[in-house]
């Protein structure tokens, strides 16, 4: 993903915002979207821990193969050069 630095004068303005709005030109024209981070809350955690099973929670952790994360990130590093 490519990022664009915003002026200083610009981030009070984007630290404004906490849902998804549309970025757009002095015209109107829609130049894209912009989505505010935010860190997840306890609710989070507890939406995503009802949406699995404790037996489909096991059997993922018990299926063979997988990653570390370092290996994912070695992979991803080795695909963007």
């Amino acid at each position: 993903m490519t990022a664009i630095t915003i002026p200083a004068s610009m981030k009070p303005l984007f630290g404004q915002v906490s849902e998804p709005v549309s970025v757009r030109d002095e015209q109107g024209n829609v130049l894209g979207f912009f989505t505010p981070m935010r860190q997840a809350t306890q609710e989070d955690y507890e939406w995503a821990r009802q949406q699995f099973t404790e037996q489909e929670i096991e059997a993922a952790r018990s299926e063979p193969g997988g990653f570390t994360t370092q290996e994912v990130l070695d992979h991803l590093s080795r695909l963007s050069r």
